[in-house]
């Protein structure tokens, strides 16, 4: 949008390796979307982002559980 505002978009894919899902783009996801990424400029290895939901099942199939400091202490 800030790069095209001439024609701003009206939807989003959000692909997986099996199935891909079509996104409205509305304002209310927008913002959404933008309080995520202002959580997310705030993380850091000695504050990493709050996760009260994980799974040791998800982390267990999470491509970067070898990476993952909570990853790794989901399998202990």
């Amino acid at each position: 949008e800030d790069y095209f505002p001439e024609t701003p978009p009206t939807h989003g894919i959000l692909r997986y390796a099996d199935n891909e899902f079509t996104i409205d783009y509305t304002p209310a996801l927008k913002k959404k979307v933008i309080r995520h990424l202002e959580q997310m400029a705030h993380c850091s290895d000695r504050e990493p982002p709050p996760l009260a939901r994980q799974r040791a099942a998800k982390c267990r199939a999470c491509a970067f559980q070898p990476i993952c400091r909570i990853g790794r202490a989901q399998m202990k």
